[in-house]
């Protein structure tokens, strides 16, 4: 193998493909912009959450009106609100 062609096919390579701005925008660019995205698309979705721990009052659809007033929540400081139709909801 005559490495004076390999070295020959190399330089035309990083001289014709790896100097283009196409290739180095693709090669660098795209990347950059990914992480980019995922950064700011994961930062939109933290921002968004809600903190359930926050909210006080428990609904409950009963359209087969099984569960009475009595239900037992236990030590929750809540307040339950039974609906029994889901257009009530609103």
């Amino acid at each position: 193998m005559n490495w004076q062609k390999i070295w020959l096919v190399i330089r035309h390579e990083y001289l014709t493909n790896f100097r283009r701005p196409s290739f180095l925008f693709t090669a660098f660019g795209v990347p950059v912009f990914s992480l980019g995205a995922m950064f700011l698309l994961t930062q939109f979705i933290v921002n968004r959450e809600t903190n359930l721990d926050d909210w006080q009052r428990i609904a409950y659809i009963d359209r087969a009106h099984m569960v009475d007033d009595s239900l037992d929540l236990g030590d929750c400081d809540c307040d339950y609100t039974a609906i029994m139709a889901a257009e009530d909801a609103a």
